[in-house]
């Protein structure tokens, strides 16, 4: 019997047959196995070239190993992608209907969400398996599906009870746009050497960052005054401290005195603390402490094994924060 191929490659007499995914499901129990999840992927839009490159490096090592004799199983999925999704949801309302998730109330958006959801997985699937992607599609998952996410907490739990995990107190990425926190891979982080517009999300027109703004800490039981120069002029109202450097003389007299907080009308100390850069800016410049509001702050402090160790005179950090100052 004589068979005929084709003497150039046709797609559409590969991308059509899609009738025979029935057989990538394990039948046979074999000795070994491979099984391998495939890293679902993202219902923020369809698949790219990228998802097909790692998609047929995948494919090829399913089918090598079933070659083998391996029982082999490939599973599919779909990620949600949380945020994300819920980003380019409310931008297609906005742009659609000018309306906001307030304007149409949660119900609705998770209906919105949800529809985006089944849109985007029909497309996704219907591309893998234009690949031939050789997936056991009886065994699909939806990383928000009930089994799913009953997995995912009994992991934080084990993981939480074997002490890989904890829970702290911690500072959070908030987005005012948002309304919520946002992870730190989803913060993009910008250097700039001094004033420099630039578009923040829900605002029309950019904002200018990088101004250096001073106002003064009033010393008190005296006339005299310090000087604080901050580019965030807003975080002041979460001073707990005025933070000088140890060794620099202008301000030495200051340590251990109290100040006034300009618009709390609170008494905070002052304090000294290796850290500050007494090089940079003017001569009247000193650090902030803040309570909630600096990251580095936040960092410099939970860095050291031994917090009094980070001021090497006056009042301890350690002190500080047991106070109610902090």
């Amino acid at each position: 019997m004589s068979v005929t191929f084709d003497s150039t490659y046709i797609p559409r007499h590969v991308e059509e047959n899609q009738d025979n995914y029935h057989y990538f499901e394990p039948k046979e129990r074999a000795k070994e196995t491979f099984v391998m999840l495939l890293p679902p992927p993202n219902i923020t839009g369809t698949l790219h070239l990228g998802h097909a490159l790692a998609v047929t490096i995948q494919d090829v090592l399913m089918r090598w190993n079933r070659m083998r004799g391996l029982q082999t199983l490939w599973i599919p999925g779909i990620d949600h992608a949380g945020i994300a999704t819920q980003i380019i949801v409310e931008k297609k309302i906005w742009k659609e209907r000018k309306q906001t998730r307030q304007d149409i109330g949660r119900e609705q958006l998770i209906k919105e969400v949800l529809q985006w959801k089944t849109d985007k997985a029909d497309i996704i699937v219907q591309q893998l398996k234009i690949m031939s992607a050789s997936l056991d599609w009886s065994r699909q998952l939806f990383t928000l599906d009930p089994k799913q996410s009953y997995a995912v907490t009994e992991a934080f739990v084990r993981l939480y009870e074997l002490g890989l995990i904890y829970q702290s107190d911690y500072l959070v990425n908030w987005s005012c746009i948002l309304r919520t926190a946002i992870s730190d891979i989803e913060v993009e982080h910008l250097d700039i050497s001094g004033p420099t517009m630039i578009s923040v999300p829900g605002y029309e027109k950019q904002v200018e960052f990088g101004v250096l703004t001073k106002f003064a800490y009033k010393v008190c039981d005296s006339d005299k005054e310090i000087i604080v120069a901050t580019t965030r002029p807003e975080t002041m109202l979460g001073d707990t401290a005025i933070a000088v450097h140890s060794s620099d003389e202008r301000y030495t007299s200051f340590i251990n005195q109290m100040c006034w907080h300009p618009f709390r009308n609170e008494k905070i100390p002052i304090i000294c603390d290796d850290v500050v850069n007494s090089q940079f800016g003017t001569a009247n410049l000193v650090s902030e402490i803040q309570r909630l509001t600096n990251i580095e702050d936040w960092y410099h402090v939970k860095s050291k094994e031994n917090p009094a160790d980070i001021v090497s005179c006056g009042m301890s950090v350690e002190d500080l924060q047991d106070s109610e100052l902090w």
